[in-house]
């Protein structure tokens, strides 16, 4: 569905177009209005407006120079010129490859009409170009080192994929790695040369490193790199020819370490893994030597570990609480399935390797209780609050749960707890937003309404707010105001002698025969003969 601004001086001409024309059937679902030039540049502000109709003669800011600071901004937004006979011709020469139409006033509504299907149309082919295969794949080619940088981390951060998955990205993303080919992983440590609180600085000299690595190593090597969460860069490398792939990096990382040295006045500090099979065991990997090169290296510099028997950096620990996305990521994105998921692996873990562990429960208990209070703490409530009985108080013991299962049963009830809270949660607060529309409208019903100032008034998007309002409701709020307007000018029909004319400006009805023309479409009588039968 599409957005449009109606843009005019003259409210009678804005009050027709927007009751007269039935928006939905062109696809509209959102229609603004503005008195001038410059109220219309705050609304496309503040809205994703697809279709401009604006009148040519405006105070202030005209319609063509509103024109020409859209298109300026808003190239994919379509503009429709109001004019009047005199001006048509100007009109025309001025906007000619600007506006997709003009339409010279009167108005002819099956020509406006016509002019928005033309406009629709106009913006969903250029959206439809913007999105093609052949757009995104010139996008992803422009975009191709970041997007590989971004797949090198998420690998080394434990992110899961599927073969196939993993296949699909790197064919995607043009990265020469074959599933089951020999890799090793190379660890650059920037020394305190390098520190800079200018972030370009720093990124210049990390530039410089990785041009340097992929110089030296290049011609041996397949090179895929990414920077770390401690600043480290990442290299992995596939030699073409896996025969002697150690002993040719041994050789090679010392080079590496003097050119830095010498072309960049600084130091840096290497660390090697051993040959594995790609992607096995590369978030292992990686943190293998991010821990031996904080044991092993500590506060040297300039040092170089080249392969060797490392110890796995977390053989105690227990790693499906910390791979990620992380149970509180989950929990605060509403993604209740993948919690229960999560919080499974955790249990599975315990259970095979830690059941007998009352350090790991306490490690476990503590992570999960934590991502708990913290969602709960952000919506201004405690744990009691949503889970009476389900306290922490067991936790000053340090012995809350005597086993796994007893942890599994507490943190399966607890997010249920949770999540029931937060399901009563929103469905109250689309309650509320129901009400509030309703009044609103019943309290401006002899004003002309628009979506707009209805979703203003209640701090929302004017879609959304359809949206939500037609989900809990089954009706649209242009229903439900048409609907309450029809009600109300039946009851002051029955029990007023209020004139017509009246009663249609009661209900915000500025144009007479428009009132009479919907009433008797409604109920295939004139209000006259409505009142005399």
């Amino acid at each position: 569905m599409h957005q449009v601004l109606i843009v005019d001086d003259e409210m009678p001409v804005v009050e027709g177009l927007v009751e007269v024309v039935d928006w939905g059937a062109l696809g509209i679902d959102a229609v603004f209005t503005a008195a001038d030039g410059y109220e219309a540049l705050e609304l496309l502000d503040k809205h994703a407006i697809d279709i401009v109709i604006t009148d040519i003669r405006m105070p202030g800011l005209s319609g063509l120079e509103l024109i020409r600071r859209i298109k300026a901004t808003r190239s994919n937004t379509a503009c429709i010129v109001l004019s009047g006979y005199a001006e048509f011709d100007y009109a025309k020469q001025a906007v000619v490859s600007q506006a997709v139409d003009y339409i010279v006033k009167p108005v002819d509504f099956r020509e406006l009409e016509e002019a928005v299907r033309k406009a629709v149309s106009a913006v969903d082919s250029r959206w439809m170009e913007i999105s093609s295969y052949t757009k995104a794949s010139r996008t992803l080619k422009e975009n191709l080192v970041l997007l590989r940088e971004k797949l090198a981390f998420d690998l080394i951060r434990g992110i899961k994929y599927t073969d196939d998955e993993l296949n699909n990205k790197l064919e995607e993303l043009e990265l020469p790695y074959a599933l089951g080919g020999n890799y090793s992983l190379l660890l650059v440590r920037l020394e305190e040369e390098f520190s800079t609180e200018n972030i370009q600085d720093r990124s210049l000299y990390e530039y410089s490193v990785i041009n340097i690595v992929s110089e030296i190593l290049g011609a041996q090597f397949k090179l895929w790199h990414c920077k770390d969460e401690h600043d480290y860069l990442v290299f992995l490398l596939c030699a073409d020819s896996p025969l002697h792939q150690t002993q040719l990096i041994n050789q090679l990382g010392p080079e590496i370490q003097h050119c830095v040295r010498t072309y960049l006045k600084g130091r840096a500090s290497l660390i090697l893994s051993a040959e594995d099979a790609f992607p096995q065991r590369i978030s292992e990997t990686y943190q293998s030597l991010v821990s031996t090169l904080l044991q092993t290296v500590g506060h040297d510099r300039d040092c170089f570990i080249p392969p060797g028997p490392i110890k796995a950096a977390d053989t105690g620990a227990l790693r499906s609480l910390y791979e990620p996305p992380s149970l509180l990521h989950m929990l605060e994105a509403g993604r209740w399935d993948d919690a229960r998921a999560k919080l499974t692996g955790i249990f599975d873990e315990l259970q095979a390797d830690w059941s007998h562990s009352q350090e790991h429960l306490l490690e476990a208990y503590f992570m999960i209780a934590q991502s708990f209070l913290h969602l709960l703490h952000k919506s201004d409530k405690t744990l009691s609050d949503v889970a009476p009985g389900h306290n922490l108080t067991g936790a000053l013991h340090l012995k809350p749960f005597a086993s796994a299962l007893e942890l599994n049963r507490w943190a399966f009830g607890t997010l249920a707890l949770i999540q029931e809270d937060s399901d009563l949660k929103l469905q109250n607060g689309r309650t509320q937003l129901v009400k509030k529309i309703r009044e609103y409208i019943d309290d401006h019903l002899s004003e002309g309404i628009s979506l707009q100032d209805l979703a203003e008034h209640i701090y929302l998007h004017p879609s959304y707010a359809a949206k939500i309002y037609r989900q809990e409701t089954g009706e649209s709020i242009t229903d439900y105001l048409f609907r309450i307007r029809m009600e109300r000018a039946v009851y002051l029909l029955n029990h007023s002698n209020e004139k017509v004319q009246d009663i249609a400006a009661e209900l915000g009805y500025q144009n007479t025969a428009y009132f009479i023309k919907v009433f008797k479409e409604h109920f295939r009588l004139t209000p006259h003969e409505f009142r005399n039968k």
